[in-house]
């Protein structure tokens, strides 16, 4: 398990935002406080609930990269997250021993039919 904290950057249609983020290999999504998200216009997709809170999509800058992320609309005081899924799609790893992101090395399987 990663656990360790980086700045993220949250994009929505009213602007953006920068926040110091548990790294938690543990989680799937990001989870930040719904205040924020809401603030910058990230809205829930289909009011779908995720163990109790609201699912959305925003933007997010990670490491000089720009990608989608699902995010979690949290409780005011829940500490911001970065999960397995926004890690993933930044195509990251965790270094454990020196609690960094890294590139994370992907293999091309071909298959014959």
């Amino acid at each position: 398990m990663g656990t360790f904290f980086r700045p993220i950057t949250l994009i929505g249609p009213n602007g953006h935002e920068t926040l110091g983020a548990l790294v938690d290999t543990d989680s799937m999504f990001a989870r930040f406080p719904a205040t924020i998200l809401e603030g910058l216009g990230v809205q829930p997709l289909d009011r779908r609930r995720f163990h109790g809170s609201f699912v959305g999509q925003a933007e997010a800058f990670l490491r000089g990269e720009q990608a989608h992320i699902m995010v979690l609309f949290g409780a005011e005081d829940d500490q911001p997250v970065i999960g397995r899924y926004t890690l993933d799609s930044f195509v990251l790893d965790v270094d454990e021993t020196s609690g960094k992101l890294v590139a994370k090395i992907l293999l091309m399987i071909e298959h014959a039919y």
